[in-house]
């Protein structure tokens, strides 16, 4: 009897993965099971990508997809009105306004799903409760829309400063661990660290105090 296990995932679209990768040996079975499907498999391959940098693929499968976010421009406040003014609406319809307002894309081009409808958002509704937490407001009917806007305002000022501190994608760093030179990927705002690729093109996760905007140490 098998001991081996998996886990299988659904996204918020309906798509599917598992946990796991399936061994050199199994191809058969497996290229059997996506004919079965309705799938051809064009080609059996080693990854270029792997190869070169002699690394494995991700450990933590399956990954969404960090590409959507960007859709929405956070740091707008009219965005975030539109969010909090939107509670009760639609997921497919509060995107919809939300990417609309951000002005980046044609929303009927946007690649963007529900997820971004979820995620950011539900952060930004506990910001707002604290906020009026610490500003000791009550909220009610006749005052909601004003307050709406004038956290909105708040949040928005506070996300640009956010980002102005921040190091900027391309940014040329000096990695103090690895005694390294690299180049800004990304900043990982759910985890607050960099993903930094080196000179050698490996990439890694590390904080602000671990980079120097330098090429070479003093």
């Amino acid at each position: 009897m098998s001991t081996k296990k998996a886990n299988i995932y659904v996204d918020c679209v309906g798509n599917v993965d598992t946990d796991v990768y399936f061994k050199e040996e199994e191809i058969p079975k497996l290229k059997h099971f996506l004919e079965s499907l309705g799938y051809t498999v064009e080609s059996i391959e080693s990854s270029k990508v792997s190869t070169e940098r002699q690394k494995p693929f991700i450990q933590d499968k399956p990954r969404v997809s960090k590409k959507i976010v960007h859709e929405v421009d956070w740091a707008n406040p009219k965005v975030i009105f539109k969010l909090l003014e939107g509670f009760y609406k639609d997921n497919k319809y509060l995107l919809k306004d939300l990417i609309t307002e951000s002005g980046k894309v044609d929303p009927e081009k946007s690649k963007a799903t529900e997820f971004t409808a979820i995620a950011k958002p539900s952060f930004i509704f506990k910001e707002y409760e604290k906020w009026k937490i610490e500003n000791k407001i009550v909220e009610n009917n006749t005052n909601r829309t004003e307050l709406h806007k004038d956290f909105s305002e708040f949040y928005a000022e506070e996300e640009k400063k956010k980002r102005q501190k921040r190091l900027q994608h391309g940014t040329k760093v000096y990695i103090i661990p690895k005694n390294k030179a690299g180049i800004i990927k990304e900043y990982k705002d759910e985890k607050g660290v960099y993903s930094v690729e080196d000179e050698e093109g490996y990439a890694g996760y590390y904080k602000r105090k671990d980079l120097k905007v330098e090429d070479e140490p003093k």
